[in-house]
């Protein structure tokens, strides 16, 4: 199983198989693409992997196959991405704005509207603090070091698959967001670490929550000085977000050092 728009891994275990191997995929919707596999260092159990980003839901068909003749069908199911954090209420974008509670409900399209700018407020403030629901993440790193930094603070390790093979002698640090391997480190290998782990807390602290209703305020007013004509998406690109609110969110950074 496979989560929508994150990458995705498939391996076809055929030991005896050499030579050149392709994996054809084929979408929910009948597209297909055709991607070359590998079996790196995986090479002498025959194992063969490749990845792809779903764009869909639903059951994607693969068909592996390989120059000696070898052929092989297996089907990956791959479920809808979280849904955007919705941390603000309405009642919040009103008092962020210091409109009256008792105008909610009275014009819903703006009602709407406000939400929408909540939730690119929110998706804002995530690419600062890390995420705020509970989302499992899976990355892909080179080997051939002694630790890891993961991009986010993890609260639980999930699975560290290291050249194909599950791996268990790692050591996590939370608080950095890094995994150590001793005594010897992950195997050398490109892109042969590949690590899942679920972040969030599902609640957003105090000064997150104020400082998403700050972008908010300022992403609702610049879209009105645009006459409101202007989408949330619009008025996302090149927003620049204010001093005050990375003070804010300071304490709460999650991401980890030498990520934006």
């Amino acid at each position: 199983m496979a989560t929508q728009y994150e990458l995705a891994r498939i391996t076809w275990p055929a030991p005896g198989v050499t030579g050149t191997v392709t994996a054809t995929i084929t979408a929910p919707d009948g597209s297909a693409q055709t991607i070359a596999a590998t079996s790196g260092d995986l090479q002498a159990f025959g194992v063969w992997t490749a990845w792809f980003t779903p764009e869909l839901t639903g059951t994607y068909t693969i068909v592996w196959n390989a120059t000696g003749g070898q052929t092989l069908t297996t089907t990956l199911v791959v479920t809808a991405a979280p849904t955007p954090t919705q941390v603000m209420t309405i009642g919040d974008c009103y008092a962020s704005l210091k409109l009256p509670s008792n105008l909610i409900g009275v014009d819903p399209v703006r009602d709407a509207d406000m939400l929408a700018y909540a939730g690119a407020a929110t998706a804002i403030v995530e690419g600062i603090v890390g995420p705020i629901s509970p989302v499992t993440i899976t990355e892909v790193f080179d080997g051939g070091h002694d630790a890891i930094l993961l991009r986010a603070r993890p609260t639980a390790i999930v699975s560290v698959i290291v050249s194909g093979v599950a791996a268990y002698s790692w050591i996590p640090d939370f608080r950095a967001g890094i995994l150590f391997a001793p005594p010897i480190g992950f195997a050398p290998g490109i892109r042969n670490v590949v690590i899942t782990y679920t972040t969030g807390t599902g609640q957003a602290a105090p000064n997150v929550h104020l400082g998403i209703r700050e972008v908010f305020r300022q992403l609702w007013e610049r879209s009105r000085a645009l006459g409101g004509a202007a989408s949330s998406d619009m008025v996302m690109q090149g927003f620049a977000i204010p001093n005050a609110v990375y003070e804010l969110l300071a304490a709460s950074t999650d991401m980890m050092p030498g990520f934006a």
